[in-house]
């Protein structure tokens, strides 16, 4: 084999090659891979739901059994007078 056909064959192995490795992925080496962005959706209870009394308020005993709301109810509570007000409810995250 001349010197132009080696290198021709060495391509061709060589392209082969990386795209069986791209194909173990998903892609191939032809499609630009792209990256997908993960966004956290939290779905809380809507305030109403929470609000047991209809006082228009949260109090602790109201949001006892959801852990994440329990946790930041003290940041929550801006004002600090003890349960949260639809304005506070509405900064949780």
């Amino acid at each position: 084999m001349n010197k132009m056909s080696v290198a021709a064959l060495a391509l061709v192995v060589a392209c082969g090659t990386a795209m069986a490795a791209d194909t173990t992925s998903g892609t191939t080496s032809s499609t630009p891979s792209t990256t997908t962005s993960t966004t956290t959706t939290h779905h809380h209870p809507s305030f109403e739901s929470l609000d047991k009394n209809k006082d228009g308020f949260l109090d602790s005993k109201e949001v006892a059994s959801h852990a994440s709301l329990k946790k930041a109810f003290a940041s929550l509570d801006t004002n600090k007078d003890g349960k949260l007000s639809k304005e506070e409810y509405s900064k949780w995250q």
